[in-house]
């Protein structure tokens, strides 16, 4: 089983250095385990109106989208803060007060356009969950036909039973008969 994870963790580790790359001055590719910085999450349009004005107050015309920072390891973002609606066109963007967006649209931002799922909930935490979650339904309600047997052989049910059947009542000599009788019938699991 272990060496199952590490030759997992070692696919992983080789998919992901090679589809997160960044080039250092010299062009050099590095690649990138783990980090933090910035993601920008596009939301949608200005209503039309206010798009105009806005493209001619600001020369160029622009959309509403998240901004938030992260910290990742991979592309799974570990934990997500300081979201907040910005205008961006490019690889510029404004950040407009609560008194230039009641302007714009009229209310809150996160009202209108609302937030990303990846920034409200960080995948790597909620992909934990999941696993821990799924776990312990499998262990629950599906068990393995050895933990099925154990679960029988420990049942004092059928000790008794077992106790009954061939006729032993003193407690050493039912469990050695119920030892004989789970290595001669109940080993072909």
């Amino acid at each position: 089983m272990k060496r199952r994870l590490l030759v997992v963790a070692a696919f992983m580790l080789a998919v992901c250095s090679i589809t997160s790359e960044a080039h250092a001055g010299r062009g050099i590719p590095i690649p990138i385990v783990w980090g933090q910085g910035e993601e920008m999450t596009e939301m949608g349009e200005l209503p039309p109106e206010v798009s105009r004005s806005v493209a001619e107050e600001i020369g160029t015309q622009v959309t509403v989208a998240f901004l938030y920072e992260r910290a990742h390891v991979f592309w799974l973002d570990l934990w997500t803060w300081n979201g907040r609606h910005v205008l961006h066109s490019g690889g510029k963007y404004w950040e407009p007060d609560s008194t230039g967006w009641q302007n714009m649209i009229g209310s809150e931002p996160s009202a209108t356009y609302g937030k990303p799922i990846m920034y409200r909930i960080p995948l790597l935490p909620a992909l934990l969950v999941v696993a821990i979650v799924g776990y312990a339904i499998r262990k629950r309600f599906f068990k393995t036909d050895q933990e099925k047997l154990e679960a029988i052989m420990n049942d004092r049910r059928y000790q008794r039973s077992l106790e009954t059947l061939l006729g032993r009542h003193d407690h050493e000599e039912s469990a050695c008969a119920i030892t004989t009788l789970d290595e001669q019938r109940f080993s072909r699991v």
